[in-house]
């Protein structure tokens, strides 16, 4: 835990056979841009990423089955993330303060969303996820849009180029890898 904290770091690659990452352990790196989670990683601890401003994206690998309290909170060029379907639980906070985060899916395996989980994200924010889901419930109890989308469509969000205005959703007929239309 804490090994990393306000570090210098601007890239990392974890080593396969990394089975956790440890709460707080890139806390406050700044300057953080990118980073690759092996295959082995099952859960990423509390603060594990918080305050990474830069870190614009991240893929989170199919064998997470948890993300806690304010994993990726405060990382403030996070533009997108999709949560795989090993996850069950989102923590408190996780992605609080993440305020160029536009879109998430969220698979029906999430069962739990703490508090706050998506607070002070992107203007008409957006969450994406199977119809009836806890994803769903969530989304609604917290004012939040939600898209229903089966499991294999992706969401993009049209924002206008000027002051950046959510323009709505699409979620249907677009596949992931494929190319969307400029507006």
């Amino acid at each position: 835990d804490s090994a990393f904290v306000d570090s210098g770091l601007t890239s990392i690659e974890i080593p396969s056979g990394v089975t956790g990452i440890g709460n707080s352990v890139f806390k406050n790196c700044y300057s953080l841009t990118s980073i690759e989670i092996p295959d082995s990683v099952t859960s990423i601890g509390d603060s594990a990423f918080y305050h990474c401003y830069w870190l614009t994206g991240i893929k989170i690998p199919n064998g997470v089955t948890s993300i806690g309290y304010a994993a990726f909170a405060d990382c403030g060029q996070l533009t997108s993330i999709k949560i795989p379907n090993s996850v069950t639980s989102v923590g408190e906070n996780a992605f609080k303060g993440c305020s160029k985060l536009s879109i998430i899916k969220i698979p029906d395996s999430v069962t739990s969303i703490g508090g706050n989980a998506f607070l002070n994200c992107r203007t008409g924010f957006t969450i994406c996820g199977i119809a009836d889901s806890y994803a769903e419930t969530y989304a609604k109890s917290n004012n939040i849009s939600f898209v229903s989308i089966d499991d294999m469509e992706v969401c993009v969000v049209v924002f206008n180029a000027v002051g950046g205005t959510n323009l709505g959703v699409v979620a249907k007929e677009v596949k992931e890898g494929q190319t969307v239309g400029t507006l």
